[in-house]
């Protein structure tokens, strides 16, 4: 069916190998060049219908590689005819990854270009048209002579983006409008233009207000050369101002969110040693002493009095249990091996607690840290792999669990793989239900991303879930 598409489209479809060698065509453009494909099979595009020299933006696209790209050029019929045709180029690699060829994907521009040189030659004809366009334009001619001032006209909607009378503008040159961090790139394209390697380009760029202010706007720019040294522009303008202020706002939204995340999951860890201290100094002491006390007043019952000595035996045993759980959570609060030793050796010591307490294998293999992390960096990782264990025993169903570190290019990885039964990541995390997987899963993200790391969660069906986390060392 793809096949059926691409050969009855109004579009010419041509594939191209890396020396510009025909591969493919399809019907339209059969009939736009005017050669049947068997005449085509073999030759070179280039050779075929232009003057048999192969563009520098083709070479370029190969050998950067540009996996897009965008360019127009003319193209001469077998009936001598000329066509302008705007083509969207894309890469096409082995499955070895190597760059094998481009697919390229024509659109018939003749009467478009020939309307911006007609544009461009009866400037009277047009002016009207021009002037009272709601679309924000610039047109000119640019050259390439050494210190050449590019000065172009702008029609009365950029007039009104700019904020400038026409006069105001007369004696400036389109290099005074432009940011000159951005005027780098924007003269690279330019010259591109100019060699004939290109002949259309879109940039967002910072334009001068009279304000005295910057604003961001797309310019799209269509080029016609005039001859080797001047091609005739004519440059379309968005404003982006309003657009780049919410993606301003938004960033420094997203920051403060991280610094939030980053002061909660302290506070957290605080209020996490608060019970911790708690728990140990006080309520394991209480347990302590009650426990004394029964032991004390069973002795002093007499020994035919079995129901009484049974249910204080029963107590002090509960009393004992009830301690060793409050033990077991003073240690998941607060972990002193972690800040003693290091997150290896608290997950080290975690691993054999969790082992013996739910019965799963855990694995700590790789790369342990070659120093110690920042105290934060090694809490957030130490609860992040808490947090995933606990998921796995609740919902994986696996057997064992194999955690690995790995450093990187100036980062600490840190994976958690479970052999267990998988589940629909963007389900549960895009989900609406306020499940134990889903918010698990935001907090480790939180605490990965208040680091300045991330965290990618990968799972299928059947094929168990893997959690990775990178942080910066």
């Amino acid at each position: 069916m793809e096949r059926n598409l691409l050969e009855s489209a109004n579009v010419l479809v041509l594939v191209l190998d890396r020396s510009g060698t025909i591969v493919r065509l399809n019907r339209f453009a059969e009939r736009t060049i005017g050669y049947s494909r068997k005449e085509t099979a073999g030759k070179n595009w280039f050779q075929l219908v232009g003057d048999g020299r192969i563009p520098e933006g083709f070479r370029r696209a190969f050998d950067q590689p540009v996996e897009e790209s965008i360019n127009i050029s003319t193209i001469r019929c077998r009936s001598g005819e000329a066509r302008v045709i705007e083509w969207r180029n894309t890469l096409l690699f082995s499955v070895q990854e190597v760059v094998e060829g481009m697919l390229s994907v024509g659109v018939d521009i003749t009467d478009r270009h020939f309307a911006i040189l007609n544009f461009a030659s009866e400037e009277s004809t047009f002016r009207n048209v021009f002037e009272n366009a709601s679309q924000a334009m610039l047109v000119g001619a640019v050259s390439t002579n050494p210190g050449a001032r590019r000065r172009l006209t702008a029609n009365a909607a950029l007039l009104r983006m700019l904020g400038y009378a026409s006069e105001e503008l007369d004696g400036m040159s389109v290099n005074d409008l432009i940011h000159p961090q951005d005027l780098i790139e924007e003269r690279r394209l330019l010259h591109e233009i100019l060699r004939g390697d290109r002949d259309s380009y879109r940039l967002e760029m910072r334009l001068l207000h009279k304000s005295g202010d910057y604003m961001w706007a797309r310019a799209t720019v269509l080029a016609v050369r005039s001859d080797p040294t001047r091609a005739i522009m004519v440059i379309f303008v968005e404003d982006l101002t309003q657009s780049h202020r919410a993606e301003e706002a938004l960033h420094e939204s997203t920051r403060e969110l991280r610094v939030l995340e980053a002061r909660l999951a302290e506070t957290q860890e605080e209020e996490r040693q608060r019970i911790a201290r708690e728990l140990h100094d006080q309520v394991s002491q209480d347990l302590t002493s009650l426990s004394i006390n029964l032991q004390l007043a069973q002795a002093e019952i007499e020994p035919s009095n079995d129901a009484a000595l049974s249910r204080l035996s029963s107590a002090v045993d509960l009393i004992d249990e009830t301690a060793g759980h409050i033990r077991d959570l003073t240690f998941d609060l607060r972990t002193p091996l972690l800040e003693d030793s290091g997150l290896s050796a608290a997950l080290i010591w975690h691993a054999k607690r969790f082992e013996r307490r739910t019965g799963l294998v855990v694995r700590i293999g790789g790369e342990n840290p070659s120093v110690r992390l920042p105290s934060g960096t090694e809490i957030a990782l130490f609860r992040i792999t808490q947090e995933a264990l606990s998921n796995v025993v609740k919902h994986a169903r696996a057997s064992y669990v194999d955690i690995e570190f790995a450093e990187r290019n100036g980062y600490l990885e840190l994976s958690i793989r479970d052999d267990g039964i998988g589940f629909d990541v963007s389900g549960v995390i895009e989900g609406g239900a306020e499940s134990d997987p889903r918010w698990g899963l935001l907090n480790m993200r939180a605490r990965a991303e208040a680091l300045g790391g991330s965290l990618d969660v990968s799972s299928s069906s059947g094929e168990g879930t893997c959690v990775m986390v990178k942080v910066p060392r």
